[in-house]
C-alpha cells in the first residue's frame, strides 16, 4: 500500500496535460526499464497525432522543467512524441495480455486549500496550468504494480505481457494514433480500468458498457477586415458566419439513436467598430453507433463548407480529437468474468454504463474485431470533488485491489 500511493503521488507531483507529459514519460520509461521490460518510445509508438499543442507551448514548458539525466534517448519525447509501450516476455508459449493506462492530466489550477489531502501531504502539482484531476495519476500507479507482480510472478505465468502509457485521453487525442501499432493487433486480451466514476470505494465495475464515440473539431473561418460604420459593404464578417454556421450545427442531431453536438467555444474579431476579419469554433459531436457518428461527421464538414461560400469566407476545419463507440460484441465474456471475480471475493457490478467517451474505445474495437477479448473496468473509489474539479482526490486504498484484480484476470488467462 505505501509504495503504491507513493508512486501516484510522485505522479500527481508532475502533472502534465495531453502531449506535454514529458517528465511523465521519462520516469515511466525509467521504472519499466528498470523491471526488465523492452520498451519502445517516441516517433515508434505513434501514427497519427491529433491534438499536439504548437511549437511555442513546448518551447515555454521546457524552459519551467530540469530534465533528468537518463540512460536512454529523450529527445523525441520532448519533441511531444510522449508515452510508451513495454513488453515482457516470459519466453513461454501462452497468451498476449495488454494493459492500457493513460498518463495526462486535466488543464486546471490544483486547488491551494489548506484541507486538501495533496497540500496537507505535500504533493500537490508543481505545475500550475495541470492538475491529475480525474486519476490517471492512479492508474499508471495501478499498471506498474502490476508489471512489479509480472516480473515478480513471472515463472509461475506464460506468454507476453504488453503495456501501453497513453499521452493525451483528455479530449481524447492520444488513442488514435497508439491504438493502430502492430503490437495492438497481437493482443489476445486486452484490460484497461478507470478510478471514481460514481462507485464507491471497493466495488468493480465489469465490462463498462456505452462508449459513446465522438470527434472534435476546430473550424477557422476567414473573411475580411472593414471600417463597421463607414464601408461595411467592403468587409466580411466571419463572426457572422460563425453564428450562422453555429445556428446550423446545432440543427443536424436529429438520428433515430443518440447523436449529440455542441459548439462550444467561439472566439474573432479585433473590435467593436471592425468588420470581423476572423472567427474560430470549437465544438464536438457523439453518438452511440459509429455509422451515425461518421454521417454526422460528413454534415458538419459539408455545413462549415457551405456556410463559408454563402458568407464569402474561408474555412478550414481539423480533426482535434477522437474516440469510437464501444459496446462489447462478447456479452458472455462479461458475464463469465463477473462471476469469475465475485467468486473471488470482489464485491461487481455488471456492465455500467459510461455514457460518455473515452479512447480506450480504438484498443477495445480493434482487438475484439481480431477476435480478442476486452475487459473494461471501473475502480469504484470514493471522490472528495468530482471529476476535473480543483479539489479532486480519490480514496487510494483502491490501488492495491486494482492491482490484485489485473493478476487475478492474468492468471484467468494464463488458465484458460
Amino acid at each position: 500500500m505505501q509504495d503504491i500511493v507513493s508512486l501516484r503521488r510522485d505522479f500527481h507531483k508532475i502533472a502534465e496535460t495531453g502531449w506535454l507529459e514529458i517528465q511523465t514519460t521519462i520516469k515511466v520509461i525509467g521504472h519499466l526499464l528498470d523491471l526488465g521490460f523492452e520498451v519502445k518510445y517516441g516517433k515508434e509508438v505513434h501514427t497519427e497525432r491529433i491534438g499536439v499543442p504548437k511549437q511555442a507551448v513546448y518551447d515555454a514548458y521546457l524552459n519551467t522543467i530540469s530534465l533528468p539525466q537518463v540512460s536512454f534517448d529523450i529527445s523525441e519525447i520532448i519533441q511531444g512524441y510522449t508515452g510508451c509501450v513495454g513488453v515482457f516476455d516470459t519466453g513461454k508459449p501462452g497468451p498476449t495480455v495488454a494493459i492500457r493506462s493513460d498518463i495526462d492530466a486535466v488543464g486546471l489550477r490544483e486547488s491551494d486549500s489548506i484541507n486538501h489531502l495533496a497540500n496537507i501531504e505535500g504533493f500537490r502539482s508543481t505545475n500550475d496550468f495541470a492538475m491529475h484531476a480525474c486519476g490517471h495519476d492512479g492508474h499508471m500507479a495501478i499498471t506498474l504494480k502490476t508489471c512489479q507482480r509480472i516480473v515478480d510472478e513471472k515463472d509461475k505465468l506464460k506468454g507476453k505481457y504488453v503495456v501501453v502509457f497513453q499521452p493525451a485521453e483528455e479530449g481524447v487525442r492520444g488513442g488514435l494514433s497508439m491504438s493502430k501499432l502492430d503490437i495492438i493487433g497481437e493482443v489476445d486480451y486486452l484490460l484497461g480500468g478507470h478510478i471514481g466514476m460514481g462507485m464507491e470505494t471497493g466495488t468493480i465495475g465489469v465490462g463498462t458498457d456505452n462508449f459513446l464515440g465522438t470527434k472534435k473539431f476546430d473550424i477557422s473561418l476567414k473573411g475580411r477586415a472593414a471600417h463597421a460604420g463607414m464601408a461595411p459593404d467592403q468587409g466580411r464578417s466571419a463572426i457572422l458566419g460563425a453564428a450562422a454556421l453555429t445556428l446550423g450545427l446545432h440543427s443536424l442531431s436529429q438520428y433515430r439513436a443518440t447523436s449529440r453536438i455542441n459548439v462550444g467555444q467561439i472566439s474573432g474579431g479585433t473590435g467593436r467598430n471592425v468588420v470581423a476579419p476572423n472567427a474560430e469554433l470549437l465544438l464536438e459531436i457523439r453518438a452511440d453507433d459509429n455509422e451515425i457518428l461518421e454521417d454526422l461527421d460528413s454534415r458538419v464538414r459539408i455545413m462549415s463548407k457551405s456556410t463559408a461560400q454563402a458568407y464569402e469566407l474561408e474555412e478550414e476545419i481539423v480533426l482535434a480529437g477522437a474516440a469510437e463507440m464501444f459496446s462489447t460484441r462478447h456479452p458472455e465474456f462479461v458475464k463469465e468474468t463477473t462471476d469469475y471475480l465475485r467468486a473471488k471475493g470482489y464485491k461487481v457490478f455488471e456492465k455500467p454504463s459510461l455514457n460518455a467517451s473515452e479512447d480506450i474505445s480504438f484498443y477495445l474495437n480493434r482487438v475484439e474485431k481480431n477476435a480478442g477479448r476486452v475487459m473494461h473496468f471501473l475502480f469504484g473509489s470514493n471522490l472528495k470533488a468530482a471529476h476535473h474539479n480543483e479539489s479532486f482526490d480519490f480514496d487510494e486504498s483502491i490501488l492495491p485491489i486494482a492491482v490484485n484484480l489485473y493478476m487475478d484476470m492474468i492468471y484467468k488467462f494464463n488458465n484458460h
